[in-house]
């Protein structure tokens, strides 16, 4: 019976059938096959450099995370995270003629790769936009935002390094519109000196935000010059006469008061702008004429004019007119008149005076707009000749001087 056993090949070849079907039996009841997806697996670039290195750039266009296939058994498969896996793709030999790169993918956990199962992409590939490597220098340009405290105002600002070299894809360098520094200057009362980022716009003026992007230098030193300010009125003079046969009627000042800024120190000897006669001269004008001011010229260096900077200041000319009026001898005002004495104008009713102005002026004049006034202090007894007085409006003038003859006469005669 023991021989038969061991010689005969047929029944050791139905064992070892039995067996693997008893184990087979046996690992799919306690730890059964078992497949499973994994999604977000993110696919690592390799030797990238193997590319930038020839001045070229890529992008990813698509590809960058996949989803893997994994089956074995389920001890090991439904332990496996997407952080476990590791897909790359090497782009030791892609030229800028080929734009797909084979994802390889494995399980690694606890730094050992993991074995007794199957796994594979379902992306194979991904896809690469390969472009020339470009660097272009661009002018940084300073925007600042807010406002400072009441009372300040912004000099000016410097920025150091005034432009930078970007690198890139040549796509993306070409999409730049703008280089900036925003700089916040909020509430400030003091001169600012601080680092700003740079930040790159394309035409929409969206920022531009990309890793592979490079900049010679990310920031900036940035000085910003914060003034104090102080609101002073403006004065003006003139000097010279129109020519003949025209008068000066007003001026027109665009402008009566203007901010200026400074030091506290620059400010406090500045109360006023004063514009000389010597820049508005109406000598020999016969019709309006606008002066423009440069109020700057007339402070100290050290001070700025924040307002408006160049001002309009219109000299009005008119053609002069003539009009004579009679004044009643009875409304002129005696003055100093002494005592003891009356005072007479013979037979004289009016005395005829010649007004000359503009005729608008003098139209519109009248009597009541005239005050005539003689002086009595040095009368004496008898006949007298006596310079008369004319007040007039704006904008009016006596023609020539004008006399009157009085009789004074003592009243203890």
């Amino acid at each position: 019976m023991k021989e038969k056993l061991l010689n005969n090949l047929s029944l050791k070849i139905l064992s070892a059938v039995c067996a693997i079907i008893i184990w087979i039996i046996i690992v799919n009841v306690y730890d059964p096959s078992t497949s499973v997806t994994v999604s977000g697996v993110e696919v690592q670039l390799v030797n990238t450099e193997s590319l930038t290195e020839k001045e070229y750039a890529y992008d990813v266009v698509d590809g960058s995370k996949i989803s893997v296939y994994i089956s074995g058994p389920r001890s090991i498969v439904t332990d496996i995270k997407a952080k476990d896996i590791v897909a790359t793709a090497d782009l030791s030999n892609v030229t800028v003629f080929s734009d797909y790169v084979d994802i390889d993918v494995k399980v690694v956990k606890d730094g050992v790769s993991a074995s007794s199962i199957e796994i594979a992409p379902k992306t194979t590939a991904i896809r690469l936009k390969i472009e020339n490597r470009v660097t272009k220098t661009f002018n940084i340009d300073t925007e600042l935002v807010g406002t400072p405290a009441d009372g300040y105002v912004i000099g000016g600002q410097q920025i150091s390094p005034s432009s930078v070299k970007v690198t890139g894809t040549s796509s993306v360098v070409d999409s730049i519109s703008s280089v900036k520094v925003l700089y916040d200057v909020s509430g400030a009362t003091m001169n600012i000196s601080d680092a700003a980022p740079i930040k790159i716009y394309d035409s929409q003026g969206t920022e531009i935000v990309d890793d592979r992007i490079e900049l010679s230098k990310t920031a900036v030193d940035i000085k910003v010059n914060v003034l104090m300010t102080k609101t002073v009125p403006v004065t003006y003079k003139t000097k010279g006469t129109p020519a003949d046969g025209y008068g000066v009627s007003g001026i027109d000042q665009a402008v009566t008061e203007a901010v200026i800024a400074g030091t506290e120190d620059a400010l406090r000897d500045v109360n006023s702008i004063d514009v000389p006669d010597s820049a508005i001269d109406v000598s020999g004008l016969n019709a309006d004429k606008i002066f423009h001011v440069r109020l700057s010229s007339y402070l100290p260096g050290n001070i700025t004019v924040m307002s408006e900077g160049v001002v309009n200041v219109t000299v009005r000319i008119y053609p002069v007119s003539e009009r004579e009026i009679s004044v009643p001898v009875t409304g002129i005002v005696l003055s100093n008149l002494p005592q003891g004495y009356n005072i007479s104008f013979g037979d004289v009713t009016a005395v005829n005076i010649t007004v000359t102005g503009e005729q608008s002026v003098l139209t519109a004049l009248t009597v009541t707009g005239i005050i005539p006034t003689i002086d009595l202090s040095g009368i004496k007894e008898g006949d007298n000749t006596l310079r008369l007085k004319v007040t007039l409006p704006a904008n009016c003038t006596l023609k020539q001087n004008y006399t009157v003859n009085v009789t004074a006469e003592s009243v203890n005669g």
